[in-house]
């Protein structure tokens, strides 16, 4: 049977991890920006425009996870106040 206490641990584990994507999302958008360079330094310009489209790609799906931290947070706090 569930508790509270074992959704409000979940929830912080999910923020965790949404955390967590987030910094790995940093990686990928490093990517992104190293073949920007590299397609540049080659004068491939549509190859290093399509790359920096790829970095703003991953820079809007990172933007897409502070809602969701925030969602989470709120149903702690609700969960902590159906506690008292």
């Amino acid at each position: 049977m569930a508790s509270l206490d074992e959704f409000i641990t979940q929830a912080q584990t999910d923020i965790s991890e949404v955390k967590e994507a987030s910094t790995s999302m940093e990686k990928t958008k490093s990517l992104a920006e190293e073949l920007s360079s590299q397609f540049q330094s080659l004068s491939a310009e549509a190859m290093a425009t399509g790359a920096e489209q790829l970095k703003k790609q991953v820079e809007e799906a990172q933007q897409m996870l502070a809602p969701a931290i925030s969602k989470l947070e709120e149903a702690i706090s609700s969960a902590e106040g159906m506690k008292n």
